[in-house]
């Protein structure tokens, strides 16, 4: 497994960030439509896997995190393109894994720190 770690040092934002996610309500006044927070992480190989907190409507459980996986641009492939994704969760904090291929892309996202 390909690992990194994502270590947020701002704090103040990762806090908030985990207090929209726990409250399961729809953010409203964040600015942005549907990505609330993105962060890219790069392999490598040149893969890199996006780190996101999506808005979704209250009735649709609220807020919610997922990586996604994208291939490195190469000759057989000119641009990125998505390889994949995780499952849906309501934490920021953790493992966020992608397989392709025999590999798996695995991005550990903590926050610096003591809680």
């Amino acid at each position: 497994m390909i690992v990194k770690t994502l270590t947020f040092s701002n704090v103040t934002l990762f806090d908030q960030l985990e207090a929209m996610l726990r409250a399961g309500k729809q953010v409203t006044d964040h600015g942005r439509e549907d990505v609330i927070y993105s962060q890219t992480v790069l392999f490598d190989d040149g893969c890199q896997m996006d780190i996101k907190v999506v808005n979704a409507e209250t009735d649709g459980g609220g807020p919610w995190t997922e990586g996604v996986l994208f291939h490195a641009p190469s000759e057989g492939f000119p641009a990125v393109g998505e390889i994949g994704c995780t499952e849906v969760g309501g934490s920021l904090a953790g493992e966020y894994i992608v397989a392709s291929g025999d590999k798996k892309y695995c991005v550990v996202v903590e926050r610096a720190g003591k809680a």
